[in-house]
């Protein structure tokens, strides 16, 4: 940490939050990736029309076609699990915690909603 010496002096108390920081840009990345990548996926395997012409305009969540949304799920909880690796590396425990028992419960979430439209 021969790098952290060159820091401003405010910024000194705060040195323990740089790599939190890093990894939950790199978590915005990820996630915004994935939903796209989801997106384009769906669109290029024709999943995308097979699901509009099998339930019409019934696939939908909320304003979103399904594999819209389902690239949103997998970016918010691709999201979630960079998050709570950086506010275990921040050394907030008890958020930590809370952001484990909510990674624990959309899996369920998912299977949920997939059986409601399949």
């Amino acid at each position: 940490m021969d790098n952290l010496q060159t820091l401003p002096n405010f910024l000194l108390p705060y040195e323990h939050l740089f790599p939190a920081v890093q990894i939950l840009l790199f978590g915005i990345v990820a996630s915004i990736g994935l939903y796209l990548l989801t997106e384009w996926i769906f669109h290029i395997t024709g999943i995308e029309r097979l699901l509009l012409r099998f339930f019409g305009q019934r696939a939908r969540i909320g304003h979103d076609a399904l594999p819209k949304a389902i690239g949103k799920y997998i970016a918010v909880f691709v999201f979630l699990l960079f998050l709570r690796n950086a506010v275990q590396k921040a050394g907030y425990q008890e958020i930590e915690e809370f952001l484990s028992q909510v990674v624990d419960y959309l899996p369920h979430l998912l299977l949920a909603l997939l059986v409601t439209f399949f």
